[in-house]
């Protein structure tokens, strides 16, 4: 008996259709991974590109001011001693044979005061345009709320030292090395080696 309704078209129909499916797949994973391929960095001899110098923070912990070479600005945060109380409890024979406790409390300097010393962005960069565009990068990283005013106010040093925590230092002055991460300076960028004559 011949199939009249036209069933074996549709299979064949579908079975073509599934073809190009698979077909087109193949084309896309192909393609894709030749993109990507071409997008590689190259690496080794031909590598010329420069790379960037990750922004760090330099802290002495120096009393006496550095000496700024040129163009640069150092700022100083106060370090407050960090104090240790101790208190302990001894058992001692009371006069009626009792036990009777004292109680000894005294307080150990654990660090000393100091104070710490960082390169900031000098005072010609940070105008009212500066400030907006780091209130900006701080709403952008979910660490500042308010309003941008190109001011620094109290909920901005907040999120600066937020923000600055991350990176090791906790002070609400703006560093560098931050002021960098947070794309409002210009980073270095270390020139590789030419290569040679092969």
């Amino acid at each position: 008996m011949q199939d009249t309704s036209g069933g074996g078209a549709v299979q064949a129909q579908r079975t073509t259709i599934r073809r190009h499916q698979r077909w087109a797949w193949r084309a896309a994973v192909t393609l894709g991974a030749g993109l990507i391929a071409a997008c590689s960095p190259v690496i080794g001899q031909f590598d010329t590109a420069p790379r960037m110098i990750e922004p760090e923070i330099v802290i002495l912990n120096d009393p006496e001011r550095p000496v700024p070479a040129p163009g640069e600005c150092w700022a100083r945060d106060r370090l407050p001693a960090v104090v240790e109380t101790i208190t302990l409890q001894r058992a001692e024979p009371g006069p009626d044979g009792t036990t009777v406790f004292r109680t000894d409390t005294r307080q150990q300097i654990v660090d000393e005061r100091r104070s710490l010393w960082f390169q900031v962005p000098c005072a010609g960069v940070q105008d009212a345009a500066f400030r907006a565009a780091l209130q900006r990068a701080l709403a952008a990283r979910d660490l500042y709320a308010g309003p941008v005013t190109g001011e620094i106010d109290g909920p901005t040093r907040t999120a600066i030292r937020r923000f600055q925590q991350g990176l090791g230092l906790n002070s609400s002055t703006l560093s560098l090395a931050a002021a960098q991460s947070l794309g409002l300076l210009p980073v270095t960028l270390e020139q590789p080696p030419r290569p040679g004559p092969v």
